[in-house]
């Protein structure tokens, strides 16, 4: 967020930045980044957001226009603006570290120091003199900023914070202590035993906050004992710029935890659209901003525990259903039914489903089902009747995390793996277990039904594929794909079977277990596919905001480059799923941006 609280600012794994305004939600700029965001940065007067990756260049922005600033040559993350906004800092070649005028785009100086392992982090004094850098060689360089000279150096220490008044350097130590030190002598003030590293000084300077192993602890600097300690405390955590809040958050869970320090209260749980990947106090410490892995941004109040600003709507796994006329897809906390014709929400079908990460119509149309989740105690499957918007319920609970669902193609059997070696299926009419399947030689990651019914492929974490014969109830090894694959589809005729695998797609004859085709995306990794309804083409999409399309794919050579692509990114970000109509001639993706393309092809397949 600007410091002034105006403009929020959230990236996307597809490259892109959004720049919102923070009272409505409204998007104001989106920018298409040269690298791949890692971090971005308002200068603290507010008129520039520096967007910085692993690799340079590190780009400077006009925040009111979305215009290019300057660009910073051979500078990477991590970077930091001064308390004034004219200084930003970042990762220069060889582990130095640049200093720029980020009015002009013109740099001052390198600094080197972290000759020996990677520069991690850098951060300025509130009044600009000093700037303090750590990296993985397990030390923290105290730096003079007016003449780029070293001041100090302090071994075996991480994660660095200057007190308010610049008179100490906090820092945490390899044997897990916290240490103060004097940053005009170096000398040590105070160890806290196991203390973690420094979150933020508090009270201008009279308290600090740290963490270790799950624990956040708050000391008096002048005594040196412990004042309170919160327990449950996630790996991800930050301070207020205030001191006043504290807020963590777990990667795998969607749950924002929000602790008062001054109170002293119990923990505040605020549920989010997601598993959390990104958490940021405003600079006025009243409110938070997270960043969710399924691509939404949410502004909370933390005095009310509640959002500022409605989430807007954005679509996340989906499917089509057969006939091509409904796509079901997961609108935060809702299963929408979208008429294909129209891009309307027809009507809701199902609530309370923010946990599930895929969706699954029957051949037949008359089931969805909706699977997947993180954390602990989350929805492993649910059924739908989508035609009564009336949720279904199997007679027999189901335990743990579904990672994969297949139904045959006369939708009778529902085949449903989890985290275990074990596949469950299900006979839909009777809504009881049918076969108890064990013979897969690993976790199974995905399903697939060969079209006669009486076979079912599995693909294991190992990279091994199954082939079951369901009526023997026996399993044997099939393929092994050279690459973990998260999908299996059979071709419409069940001759073949294919599967992304790395950077191409692998197509097995299925009655004689060989590789008819492997099938290139050059540099990209598709993630899933689907056959043309006549078995004539293949669609695959990724993480590169594109569509690959072969002709003819059971005939290709090794690494045949596809007959054409689509490029619908970056502005629609990766693409989550592909589909085809049933009459083949349009294509219907879902986009990491929340959209869905309907894509007509003037070439017939």
């Amino acid at each position: 967020a600007s410091h002034d609280g105006r403009l929020l600012a959230a990236s996307s794994l597809d490259g892109t930045v959004q720049i919102f305004d923070a009272a409505e939600g409204r998007r104001l700029h989106v920018i298409v980044s040269r690298v791949a965001p890692t971090e971005l940065a308002f200068s603290p007067i507010g008129d520039l957001l520096a967007i910085a990756g692993a690799d340079g260049p590190v780009t400077l922005w006009h925040a009111e226009t979305g215009a290019q600033a300057s660009v910073l040559v051979e500078t990477a993350a991590p970077i930091a603006f001064s308390r004034d906004g004219k200084l930003i800092a970042g990762r220069a070649a060889r582990q130095e570290i640049a200093l720029w005028d980020a009015q002009t785009g013109e740099l001052r100086r390198t600094m080197q120091g972290h000759a020996s392992g990677d520069l991690r982090g850098i951060t300025f004094s509130d009044d600009g003199r000093m700037l303090a850098s750590f990296g993985t060689d397990v030390s923290v360089l105290l730096w003079d900023v007016a003449s780029g000279q070293e001041r100090r150096r302090f071994p075996n220490a991480q994660h660095p914070a200057f007190s308010p008044d610049g008179a100490f350097l906090a820092a945490g130590t390899s044997a897990g202590d916290l240490v103060l030190w004097d940053t005009r002598t170096g000398e040590t003030q105070r160890t806290f035993d196991e203390g973690g590293y420094p979150l933020a000084f508090r009270e201008q300077g009279k308290s600090i906050v740290s963490k270790r192993l799950g624990r956040a602890i708050l000391w008096s600097l002048e005594s040196g004992e412990e004042i309170r300690t919160l327990v449950d405390v996630p790996e991800l955590a930050a301070v207020s710029s205030g001191g006043t809040w504290l807020a963590g958050c777990d990667a795998a869970v969607g749950e924002l935890r929000l602790w008062n320090l001054e109170a002293g209260t119990g923990v505040r749980v605020l549920n989010t659209a997601g598993p959390l990947a990104a958490l940021a106090f405003t600079a006025d410490g009243d409110s938070l901003l997270t960043g969710s892995k399924t691509g939404v941004v949410q502004f909370w109040s933390n005095e009310k525990a509640a959002e500022r600003v409605a989430s807007p709507i954005r679509l996340g796994p989906a499917d089509l259903s057969p006939d091509g006329r409904w796509l079901a897809a997961r609108s935060g906390d809702r299963i929408e039914l979208v008429d294909v014709s129209t891009g309307n929400s027809e009507r809701t079908i199902g609530s309370g489903t923010s946990e599930l990460d895929s969706l699954a119509f029957s051949p037949d149309g008359r089931l969805l089902a909706g699977f997947g989740g993180w954390g602990f105690f989350r929805t492993s499957l649910r059924l739908w009747d989508p035609r009564a918007s009336r949720e279904l319920t199997l007679e027999d609970k189901l335990a743990g995390t579904v990672r994969s669902i297949a139904f045959s193609s006369d939708s009778q059997l529902l085949a449903i793996a989890g985290d275990s070696r074990l596949v469950t299926i299900w006979h839909m009419v009777r809504r009881k277990v049918q076969y108890d399947l064990d013979d897969s030689t690993d976790r199974v990651t995905a399903l697939a039904f060969h079209p006669d019914g009486r076979r079912l492929a599995a693909a294991c974490i190992d990279q091994s594929v199954v082939l079951w014969d369901l009526k023997a109830e026996a399993g044997k090894p099939f393929a092994k794909a050279g690459a973990v694959c998260r999908e299996l589809v059979f071709s419409p005729d069940g001759e073949f079977l294919a599967a992304p695998a790395g950077e191409r797609v692998v197509v097995w004859n299925v009655d004689s277990g060989k590789i008819a085709a492997e099938l290139s995306t050059a540099a990209g990794s598709p993630s899933t596919f689907a056959w043309h309804p006549a078995g004539t083409a293949l669609a695959a999409v990724g993480n590169e905001g594109c569509v690959w399309l072969w002709n003819e794919p059971q005939s290709r050579r090794f690494r045949e480059e596809p007959d054409r692509v689509v490029v619908l990114g970056p502005p629609r970000g990766i693409v989550h799923r592909v589909l085809w109509s049933p009459d083949g001639r349009h294509l219907v993706t879902v986009n990491g941006n929340g959209t869905i393309a309907v894509l007509r092809l003037s070439t017939e397949y």
